[in-house]
């Protein structure tokens, strides 16, 4: 029998903490530490994503202990990266260029520690995780995915249904302009036709997603009018980065791929990656065949299977090739159809 201990590999999650600290310290530090985390996340991970070699280990019981509290960090961590940064924006400290660098910065982390943590914490049982997850999303920004991602998503995914499945041919700007109004709408009417079946009005404050969207202006303003315009700018602008590296990462992890409504989704209709470094970087997120199978197992519990649709390296690596459509669609046809065939057999 496995002993519940923690191995070496869960102190490995604690490597998803290094870019928001590079941020951190860029934002309390100014000058060119606000490169930091840039040069890090969008030059070193992604060059090196390609170097390093898959590892198809699967989970092995253990306490959940450090994987745990590495969310809990984020959060707080994530909470520090947003604050420092308006602040930064607010007494000037960050100005000019290195603001710039600071907000770029604090927006790819937001896209890790806000919203990669967020999509781990509500889908996980507990109304406190989930409740740290919706503020996550919060400061981003984009709280409604708490609603869209669970009850429509998990739903519909591969199908026509799913507005955040990336069709056949569609670049990922042509995803990104399509799924993120569909995805805000759908959450809308989601929880409308919750409240109607109750007999209550589906688009008052009972509505999640009007209420959280309030709550957001509300925060937005908030800064806007207390802080001033450097400071409101630089927030939505981290926002924006990080939704679009979110629907980036959508994008790839069902494209090209389609089932019936009334088919069960399987390992076939994700794109799954086991590359080294975007499994610790990004807590297992590219682990996202097993994810639909079982969407409350947690991160590091996550399976690996054979039959599933793999990316060429991992989601850091493959940022801009999906970002360049014609090398992306030269680079993914081949493995769909290849995969296709295969299945077919």
């Amino acid at each position: 029998m496995m002993s519940m201990k923690n191995s070496v590999r869960d102190f490995g999650y604690a490597l998803s903490l290094v870019p928001v600290g590079l941020t951190v310290a860029g934002n309390l530090l100014g000058g060119y530490a606000t490169l930091g985390n840039i040069v890090f996340t969008l030059v070193v991970l992604v060059v090196t994503d390609w170097l390093f070699k898959e590892a198809k280990n699967q989970p092995e019981a253990h306490s959940p202990l450090i994987a745990d509290t590495v969310l809990v960090v984020h959060v707080a961590a994530h909470v520090l990266a947003v604050g420092s940064l308006i602040y930064g924006a607010h007494t000037g400290f960050l100005h000019g260029g290195f603001l710039i660098c600071a907000i770029i910065s604090t927006g790819v982390n937001s896209g890790i520690s806000g919203i990669t943590v967020a999509h781990e914490l509500i889908h996980r049982k507990s109304r406190l995780w989930q409740a740290l997850g919706v503020w996550n999303l919060m400061l981003v920004n984009y709280a409604h995915f708490y609603i869209e991602h669970i009850k429509a998503h998990h739903k519909y995914a591969a199908t026509d249904k799913d507005a955040a499945t990336a069709h056949y041919g569609e670049t990922v700007y042509g995803f990104v302009a399509r799924t993120v109004p569909q995805q805000f709408v759908s959450a809308l009417h989601i929880e409308a036709a919750r409240l109607e079946k109750k007999g209550k009005f589906g688009y008052g404050l009972e509505n999640f997603t009007v209420a959280a969207s309030l709550v957001q202006l509300g925060i937005s303003v908030g800064v806007f009018t207390m802080l001033g315009t450097a400071s409101g700018v630089a927030y939505l602008v981290q926002s924006a980065i990080a939704i679009f590296l979110l629907e980036i990462t959508n994008y790839a992890q069902h494209y090209g791929l389609h089932r019936n409504e009334t088919e069960r989704i399987t390992a076939e209709h994700s794109w799954n990656s086991d590359n080294f470094s975007s499994r610790f970087f990004l807590l297992e997120l590219p682990r996202h065949s097993d994810h639909h199978y079982y969407a409350a197992r947690p991160y590091q519990e996550l399976r690996t299977y054979e039959q599933s649709p793999t990316l060429p390296t991992g989601y850091l690596g493959l940022l801009p090739v999906v970002l360049t459509p014609p090398l992306w669609f030269k680079l993914i046809h081949p493995i769909l159809e290849k995969n296709r065939t295969q299945n077919q057999l």
